[in-house]
């Protein structure tokens, strides 16, 4: 039977008050509260594993890809600026293989000069990761089950 008590208990931060009043926390647009589960094992990744993916080949970068499991959905950065460039995020998404792979801070229309110069844009990925390519036409989906099965790049536009 779900227990609103129950799971509170595993949220720390709810167990304070604020004066005489128990803490409710309502702003979860700007943050979301987190559980001991989440606490202990980002805390222990922290103590223990800490390294970035892919970016050495060492023990604790592999350590870090084996912690992070299987991956559903992967947003990777692909643009090159103050990002990963291209062939640096096909080396992330081969070394994590997530079902669906979501390029962000890529070329668009619209930028400036300056910074469009700098940026790759989300064809390049495309093209060199050798994935299927969709484009969805919402923001969200809503449901996994909308996903389609495999492997593949899903690039997000507006409508």
């Amino acid at each position: 039977m779900f227990s609103p008590e129950e799971i509170k208990k595993d949220f720390p931060i709810l167990s304070r008050k604020i004066g005489d009043n128990k803490l409710v926390y309502l702003d979860n647009a700007a943050t979301s509260q987190k559980p001991m589960q989440v606490i202990d094992t980002i805390s222990d990744f922290y103590k223990h594993h800490n390294a970035n993916v892919h970016r050495g080949i060492h023990t604790l970068s592999e350590e870090t890809i084996n912690q992070i499991g299987d991956v559903d959905i992967l947003f990777v950065p692909v643009g090159g600026f103050f990002t990963l460039d291209v062939e640096k995020a096909i080396e992330v998404v081969h070394s994590i293989e997530p079902k669906v792979i979501i390029p962000m801070h890529f070329k668009v229309a619209g930028l400036s000069a300056d910074l469009a110069s700098k940026l790759a844009s989300v064809d390049d990925f495309v093209a060199k990761a050798s994935l299927r390519s969709e484009t969805y036409e919402k923001y969200t989906l809503k449901s996994l089950a909308e996903i389609p099965p495999d492997e593949l790049i899903a690039i997000l536009a507006k409508r």
